[in-house]
């Protein structure tokens, strides 16, 4: 699932910058903007909007929340 992967990119990028790695926040933002250009279409407008504006954290809690009522039954 595509907000599976953006998630764990989110993260990890989050980690390489409380770490301090340089080349683990590139690969991050790599990753995170491969997805937003191959997959975009799958994504939420206002995902899609946080993304662009490299607004990771909102991004991040977006797709917490929206998973949690994912899964809520």
């Amino acid at each position: 699932m595509v907000e599976d992967e953006l998630k764990a990119a989110l993260r990890g990028m989050i980690g390489a910058i409380e770490r301090s790695e340089g080349q683990d926040i590139s690969d991050s933002l790599s990753t995170i903007d491969g997805i937003l250009r191959s997959r975009k279409n799958e994504l939420d407008v206002l995902l899609v909007q946080y993304l662009s504006r490299r607004s990771y954290a909102k991004a991040l809690r977006y797709l917490a929340v929206s998973y949690t009522h994912l899964t809520l039954p």
